[in-house]
């Protein structure tokens, strides 16, 4: 059975502390910081009504919060935008040029094949990128 790895989920949305999830996951928990926590460290796991708060809470569909990757989406007109920790993709959808960058400074420019990609393949490709990226 798959599971949700909220510990990642909560790294890679710092803005959202425990005691907001808590209280929006458990709200008529006496303890719902405590309630997390079990969660947290696997002792138990979400319901489906839980499962559909968090993915309303971070703004996702529901199978995401199940991927285990790292990568989070959000779409602007024209653009599509990936976030890893500090890094950012964005992924023009006329062009198909994607600039990737590092907090505010982008260190890398590439151009999709207009035959297209898997995303799975693009995401490796971004995290191969990123990878010689923090190595170098």
């Amino acid at each position: 059975m798959s599971k949700i790895d909220l510990n990642q989920i909560l790294e890679a949305h710092p803005s959202l502390g425990k005691k907001e999830i808590g209280l929006q996951l458990f709200p008529t928990n006496k303890h719902p910081v405590l309630a997390l926590s079990r969660i947290l460290s696997g002792a138990a796991q979400l319901n489906a009504e839980q499962v559909s708060k968090l993915a309303l809470m971070l703004g996702v569909d529901i199978a995401t919060l199940y991927k285990g990757g790292d990568w989070h989406t959000e779409g602007i007109e024209g653009k599509i935008i990936f976030k890893r920790k500090t890094f950012t993709a964005i992924l023009d959808t006329e062009t198909l040029e994607t600039q990737l960058y590092d907090g505010a400074s982008m260190f890398h420019d590439i151009i999709l094949s207009p035959e297209g990609v898997q995303l799975s393949e693009y995401l490796d490709n971004l995290n191969s990128i990123i990878n010689k990226h923090v190595n170098t």
